[in-house]
């Protein structure tokens, strides 16, 4: 087998793992480790082509704008974390185990072992021509591992969640002609059993299932459905469309009526997929389109993760005398003068004045 000694090596360092140390400044101490671990040995580096492999497959298929990530991203992840585990071999565990270094420890490495695998590490780092023994390899594979499933691991999901949040700021008509509810792998999920009025809202009124019913109805067509949404438009607004205050709107997705609406009109419902919390880490998902639909805290947490027309939907703030956000409306209203809807999605005053922060 073929040792490379030198930070140099004759494999370069992944130019993914380069990019994303240099745009994370905390981890550009770590760069040479990085280098070293990377080019350790004949073994290691195709292990390191895998992850990079795997990690642009999940990202691809996070940016995808047909059918849902999650399944697929989950995959992914798990594929990478199956890579981490082949850097180190028994040989390693057992070679680290007569330095002192104890690898197989349920609640994960003590903080005196890790330093001792770093200055094993560093000792290759400061003797570049010198041959690594059995011992510093063992070690180099890992914090290999620990490179990949905790560091890197961190700024895999950083971009795979940057992808999903750009897929989700993309808005396509014809999602509106989808089933209502779906799973992560676009079955449609039927409502069976309705309660015949809501749960008290947070303004204290129970809303009747028939109100929404229409828009629940599996035996529909596509046209059918997305019919059901022809008094909304959805579109970008400009500087016309918006109070001066609110120019933070300017070239996000909102919702417009497109006609005179009736009061007492259900207007919609909140659509999307149900994303059961084992599928997929929660950090992942877009917060801005996400609804907890668990009302019970001893029960299972799912998600709903909304693309139709309603979740577009902008909040509604009401701003004190100096023009500052102040605290959130609380309901659902339509801007009688720029005719859009605003919904209340129940911040608190706190974050509410975060909003527009001026600088300092």
């Amino acid at each position: 087998m073929n040792n490379v000694n030198s930070p140099g090596g004759s494999s370069a360092i992944s130019p993914l793992v380069t990019g994303r140390i240099n745009r994370y400044s905390p981890l550009s101490k770590l760069f040479t480790h990085l280098r070293v671990v990377q080019n350790c040995c004949d073994r290691c580096r195709p292990l390191w082509q895998q992850w990079h492999d795997i990690f642009e497959s999940t990202l691809q298929k996070a940016a995808k704008h047909d059918g849902h990530p999650f399944r697929p991203v989950g995959i992914g992840l798990q594929c990478i974390k199956t890579v981490a585990k082949k850097l180190m071999t028994p040989q390693d565990h057992a070679l680290l185990a007569k330095a002192g270094i104890r690898t197989t420890r349920s609640n994960g490495l003590r903080p005196r072992d890790l330093l001792r695998a770093l200055n094993m590490v560093e000792a290759r780092i400061d003797q570049p021509g010198r041959r690594a023994g059995r011992k510093e390899r063992a070690a180099t594979h890992l914090i290999a591992g620990i490179f990949m499933n905790s560091i890197l691991d961190h700024l895999v999901k950083s971009e795979i969640r940057a992808a999903i949040v750009a897929r989700n700021r993309r808005y396509d008509a014809e999602v509106n002609a989808l089933p209502p509810y779906r799973d992560v792998d676009a079955k449609a999920i039927n409502i069976v059993l309705p309660r015949i009025d809501s749960l008290d809202s947070f303004s204290n009124i129970r809303y009747p299932y028939a109100q929404v019913a229409p828009f629940t109805r599996p035996d529909l067509t596509g046209a059918q459905r997305a019919a059901l949404y022809a008094n909304l438009e959805c579109r970008k607004p400009t500087g016309a469309d918006l109070p001066p205050q609110e120019k933070e709107l300017i070239g996000q997705w909102g919702v417009i009526a497109a006609k005179d609406i009736a009061k007492g009109t259900c207007v919609g419902i909140f659509t999307g997929v149900l994303v059961p919390k084992e599928i997929g880490d929660k950090y992942l998902l877009d917060h801005d389109y996400l609804i907890s639909l668990t009302m019970d805290e001893r029960r299972e947490e799912i998600y709903l993760d909304g693309d139709g027309i309603m979740s577009k939907i902008n909040t509604l703030i009401e701003y004190g005398e100096n023009g500052r956000p102040g605290r959130q409306a609380p309901s659902l209203k339509i801007n009688a003068r720029w005719r859009w809807l605003r919904c209340s999605y129940h911040y608190r005053d706190d974050e509410v004045r975060r909003l527009n922060r001026p600088p300092g």
